[in-house]
């Protein structure tokens, strides 16, 4: 899986890439990619994160900054970088780059939901939240925004919201959804539920 299951927090980048690499398209970002003739971006997105999820993390992030540096103001390049460092437990520096792909697109649901993510695991929880909840204002059918408040709600001691926000994020996967994503969330309603 390509899920940060040591924080329990998914991300669309994450996500992002997963179909990217699967369906061969690239629903990362489309507000503002640039790409040579040659798809060089895409390629490089692919072969990052073949290195990420294969452990390779700082290659990872040379490879994306030489890009950036050869295609300054790249938002799809700027998510996997942000990714790679919140891999990398360099939260801040992954704050910082969401940052700056959220000043080239301030309406990035995706560049939110991720810097929502790198709060959460730098102790962020409530500006974590308060992000996450412009994200499902800005896209209401966005499934990994509504997974990731229900953690931050339920991290944050918000049982009622986290239950709520788990069950929206099930009722926008498909059912037939074979991530581990889906069982966790179901497993996690039933936990906070016993409880209450």
């Amino acid at each position: 899986s390509l899920c940060d299951w040591s924080s329990d927090v998914c991300s669309s980048d994450l996500f992002g890439i997963q179909k990217f690499w699967m369906k061969g398209s690239n629903p990362i970002s489309n507000a503002i990619l640039r790409v040579d003739s040659n798809g060089e971006i895409e390629e490089i997105i692919k072969r990052s994160s073949i290195l990420i999820s294969g452990g390779k993390i700082e290659q990872s992030i040379v490879l994306l900054n030489e890009t950036l540096r050869k295609y300054p103001n790249q938002e799809d390049v700027l998510l996997s970088l942000g990714m790679a460092h919140r891999k990398s437990k360099s939260f801040l520096q992954a704050e910082q780059i969401y940052q700056q792909a959220l000043q080239l697109n301030p309406e990035c649901v995706e560049c939110m939901n991720n810097l929502a993510v790198s709060l959460m695991m730098n102790n962020g929880v409530e500006r974590a939240i308060g992000l996450l909840v412009v994200v499902n204002q800005k896209k209401p059918d966005y499934p990994e925004a509504h997974f990731n408040i229900a953690v931050a709600y339920e991290k944050s001691g918000q049982i009622k919201n986290a239950v709520n926000s788990y069950q929206r994020y099930l009722q926008l996967i498909p059912s037939n959804d074979s991530r581990q994503e889906p069982a966790l969330a179901r497993e996690r309603i039933r936990r906070l539920q016993e409880g209450l």
